[in-house]
């Protein structure tokens, strides 16, 4: 009896890391909304919620770590998957597949999180980009160095149209 109350600890810890993990995602989905109607104070709104969600899934390590060493958890395996398989049980295989699905929606968070990132990153930068271009630097002073080689350098907006009259 001890291993169903472990595996019932595992559900209980993989519904509430489902329930982490869909917040994160919804967030960036309207995230990604607000972006793309430059809603700064929506973005902003969205950003203190996802800090939020985030440390609640950061917390949850914790749990995890609690639930691989417990004293009644299978002693096979070092993760949570590999030790409902190694029990071999029709639930606890239920719940392996359930993990594995929740790890994906974790990882496609991952992967949402960094494309916004990076949009948004290119976003926060576009009007210095264009002046930038405008002006006729050749690159942003970050790529200054790298852009100091000796082969031939590509010209901003203003500088080429200079150069052309």
């Amino acid at each position: 009896m001890t291993n169903a109350t472990w595996s019932q600890r595992v559900t209980k810890y993989v519904d509430e890391l489902e329930q982490v993990a869909e917040t994160i995602e919804m967030i960036l989905s309207q995230t990604r909304i607000v972006t793309t109607e430059l809603d700064a104070p929506g973005v902003n709104h969205n950003q203190i919620e996802l800090v939020t969600a985030v440390g609640q899934l950061e917390s949850m390590v914790a749990s995890r770590e609690t639930l691989l060493a417990a004293d009644d958890a299978p002693s096979k395996g070092t993760t949570l998957v590999e030790k409902l398989a190694s029990s071999r049980s029709q639930a606890d295989t239920v719940l392996m597949n359930r993990c594995q699905e929740v790890s994906a929606i974790v990882s496609t968070a991952h992967q949402h999180a960094l494309s916004l990132f990076v949009c948004q990153y290119h976003l926060a930068n576009f009007s210095g980009d264009i002046v930038r271009m405008l002006s006729g630097t050749d690159a942003p002073p970050t790529y200054r160095s790298s852009a100091a080689g000796n082969e031939s350098r590509q010209h901003g907006g203003g500088r080429l149209f200079n150069d052309a009259a």
